[in-house]
């Protein structure tokens, strides 16, 4: 008697392709949906760092009457960031400069093993922040202060100074290099290509905490005016990318003081 053998079942070769074929689509429409959902909510953790670093600065303003930190300058001179207890330090959680308070989620993480240094370069370690350098009474620029005015340049500007302190940009995404070390100040007219630039972290544009505390998300031409005001083209440095070379662009504020100035008259802006 003959047994009637069983039939194996299995996929065919094109069942098999359609299965790989659907598989693709779907994974090419939720791979971009989560990455947008990542940005997204690095973005929101960068605005929630950005907001602490600015509420911090109110505070040590109300205990200074009225002064905000010095922006930064030779390592030999006291910033907002540069030792340990002092500056903005005891009104923060996250005190060290490679803590996730002073970077954004997006930006570089320091190398393992490594800590920020005081007094040093390395005390920008895992900072993707920078604070507006024009936030001091006057800025003539970068290695441009007369040995007997050195020492004037130190207070941090006061707050009674601001035109409109919800127009200024207090901190602002910068550049990091690839150790993960920034310039702890800068601005658009602060180097050429060499760090201290605002740099786009979020889709194109980058977010700052103003000198009330308030974050905004905005294109860095979009920050600082059109023109000089003695005249001329105002043209910055920005960063489209975090590793992005810098960039030339001219302003498009309509007004001076625009979004780096504090105040009208402002000696020898803009200045690098």
């Amino acid at each position: 008697m003959r047994r009637a053998g069983r039939r194996l079942s299995g996929f065919t070769l094109i069942e098999l392709l359609v299965v790989i074929a659907v598989i693709a689509i779907l994974a090419s429409i939720l791979f971009p949906v989560f990455a947008q959902a990542r940005g997204r909510a690095n973005q929101a953790a960068c605005i929630n760092n950005l907001k602490q670093l600015g509420t911090a600065c109110l505070m040590y303003a109300d205990d200074w009457r009225g002064f905000f930190p010095y922006p930064g300058g030779n390592d030999d001179f006291p910033a907002y960031d540069q030792d340990t207890g002092g500056g903005l330090d005891k009104y923060l959680r996250n005190k060290s400069a490679g803590s996730t308070v002073w970077r954004c989620p997006a930006g570089i993480k320091p190398p393992a093993g490594q800590v920020p240094t005081p007094g040093t370069s390395f005390a920008s370690m895992g900072r993707s922040y920078a604070m507006n350098d024009y936030l001091r009474p006057h800025n003539r620029g970068r290695n441009r202060w007369p040995p007997t005015d050195r020492t004037a340049a130190l207070p941090g500007i006061n707050s009674s100074q601001f035109s409109n302190s919800a127009q200024t940009i207090l901190f602002f995404e910068t550049y990091q290099q690839p150790d993960a070390t920034a310039y702890r100040n800068g601005s658009p007219h602060f180097r050429q290509n060499t760090g201290g630039e605002p740099t786009c972290m979020h889709s194109g544009k980058m977010n700052v905490v103003m000198c009330d505390s308030h974050v905004q998300n905005v294109f860095p031409p979009e920050t600082w005016s059109a023109d000089r005001p003695m005249g001329g083209p105002n043209v910055g440095m920005y960063r489209p990318k975090a590793n992005a070379k810098a960039i030339p662009a001219r302003g498009t504020f309509s007004t001076v003081p625009d979004m780096w100035v504090p105040f009208e008259n402002y000696e020898n802006y803009p200045s690098q």
